[in-house]
Formats: structure tokens, sequence, C-alpha cells
């Protein structure tokens, strides 16, 4: 049933995306919005890749001029631009080609990626790294996004719960068990500390109450 400890595989990438994100997730809108963010990256590498064959230059060569890096002062964290600058430094032969309004649209879909990735984006190898990222963030929100549809609770909880190894019940049901965790994974001392910390969360709610 929905009891189930989530497979290795999963663990793995929730590891992995946990270190791909700036920020990490606190709540279900982030979740929401991370999924979203990660899904509009992904249309912005498909744009790059496609202006990048019409004007017949590498991606990386394009996502320079985009997301100019290397200036002594900017570090890869604040690797960030503005259309008007990318403009007036664009070669010309780039600049003709390109509408203003291209320019700022790849200029916005390169600072949001920049912004919900720790990925540096400075050549071809850069682009394919953050198109990997990206597509493992929006796939495994997608999954704990609909796995937490079909369990009836908020992505976020489910979350929290797998990452701590807990299995998870589906909220209580008439004649059945309440949904208290059921530690029973890990050595002895790891359980006995899990269920330490649920029973400290428990009294501190009914004290709040």
């Amino acid at each position: 049933g929905d009891d189930k400890p989530w497979s290795r595989s999963m663990e793995v990438r929730c590891t992995e995306v946990e270190f791909m994100l700036r920020d990490p997730v606190k709540n279900d809108q982030d979740i929401q919005y991370t999924l979203a963010a990660a899904e509009a990256g992904l249309l912005f590498m498909e744009q790059i890749e496609a202006k990048a064959q019409a004007l017949g230059v590498l991606r990386g060569t394009l996502s320079r001029h985009i997301l100019p890096y290397g200036t002594t002062d900017q570090s890869v964290a604040n690797q960030s631009s503005k259309a008007k600058e990318v403009l007036e430094n664009m070669p010309d032969e780039m600049r003709r080609r390109m509408s203003d309004k291209e320019v700022a649209y790849l200029v916005r879909g390169a600072n949001s990626v920049r912004k919900l990735i720790r990925v540096k984006i400075a050549d071809d190898n850069d682009l394919n790294q953050a198109q990997e990222s990206l597509k493992t963030t929006a796939r495994f929100f997608r999954r704990v996004t609909a796995e937490a549809e079909e369990m009836s609770i908020g992505p976020f909880r489910l979350l929290q719960t797998r990452r701590e190894g807990q299995r998870l019940i589906s909220p209580a049901k008439p004649g059945k068990p309440s949904n208290a965790p059921v530690f029973g994974r890990g050595g002895g001392h790891y359980q006995l500390k899990q269920q330490q910390l649920y029973n400290q969360q428990q009294q501190q709610q009914q004290q709040q109450q």
C-alpha cells in the first residue's frame, strides 16, 4: 500500500535535487514554484538551442553573450545580466539577427535558471549539465506531487517524511490505526531517536493547542 518507503533511486534523486537547488524548498508553494521554474528553464534551453542553430553558433557562445561570465567582480552565484548591457556588448552580426524582445526573453530565462540551480553557464557542457539538472528537478517534483495527491497529503509533508526515511501511513480512516509514523527502518538507536523526536513534536503540538 501507500506506506512503502521510497525506492533507493528516489532517495538518491532527492539528495541530488537538494544539492542542485540554490534555495531549499520549505513548503508546498516552494515545490510548485520550483517545478514550474524547472519546466520554464527547460523551455529556455530549447529556445537557446533553436536560436543558436539559426545564428549558426554554438549554444555556449550564444549563452556567454546572454549571460556574460568571467568579469573579475562576478562570482558564479551572482552571474546574472541585464538585457541593456547584453545588447550593448553583443557582436554586430549576432545583434542584427535578434530582436530586442528576443534578447530580453533569453536574458530573463538565463537569469531564472541561474537563480534556481547551482550551475555556471559558460559553455556547451555547462548548458548540458544545466539541462540535466532541470530535467532531474522537474521529474522529481512531478513525482512527489503526484504521489502526494494520491495519498491526499501536501507534497512538502510527503517530502519531509520520506526524507527522514519514515514509513508514511495514509491519513487515518475509520477503524484503521492513526497516521502516526512507523519507525521501521535503520538500526535500533536510529529508530529510538526518531521515536523520541516524534514524541517531542507531539508534545509541542499539544502544548501549542
